[in-house]
């Protein structure tokens, strides 16, 4: 059986959690690593405190997060609808007693609009963030339309500049 990188992970971190046993791999590089939660979102929907505990034991310093409300739908790239209703500081409060840190999460296109953007900017303050990650962008076939994507994305990156933030953008 051949597993993918999310599968391997799910099951080492499954693993790691039920075997209660001390596994730190990452430590032995001597660097600070993140997790990307999304890989491994069925387990942190169902134990978050859990999870964030075995990944910590794995040896990762910090972990990286979706917005939970931008991913509580569910469509199988999201799967976080359990955790949409924590608050942020709960959430902050989360990974601080897990013995990590966080410093970035994805966000949905969509929720950098108009009439959603306070509130994601308002869960990443929250949350702790220094940087709100654009996951994805409307699709895009000419060269004017990736110009109004780039014009928006640095209209987007100096609101959130300018709540004390930076943007990234997470290519695929």
């Amino acid at each position: 059986m051949r597993l993918d990188r999310r599968q391997f992970l799910q099951e080492m971190l499954a693993a790691s959690a039920i075997a209660g046993l001390p596994c730190q791999p990452a430590r032995a590089l001597e660097v600070p690593l993140a997790f990307q939660l999304h890989a491994v979102r069925g387990l942190a929907a169902k134990d978050f405190p859990g999870t964030l505990r075995a990944i910590a034991r794995l040896g990762y310093n910090e972990v990286e997060l979706v917005s939970f409300p931008g991913y509580a739908s569910p469509a199988p790239r999201d799967g976080f609808a359990a955790l949409a209703p924590m608050s942020p500081r709960a959430v902050r409060d989360t990974i601080e007693d897990a013995g990590l840190t966080v410093s970035s999460a994805h966000f949905k296109y969509e929720q950098f609009d108009d009439t959603r953007i306070r509130n994601s900017v308002a869960w990443a303050h929250g949350v702790g963030l220094q940087y709100m990650t654009v996951a994805d962008l409307p699709a895009a076939s000419t060269l004017d339309e990736w110009k109004r994507h780039t014009d928006s994305l640095n209209t987007l990156g100096e609101r959130v500049r300018n709540e004390g933030m930076r943007l990234a953008l997470h290519t695929q």
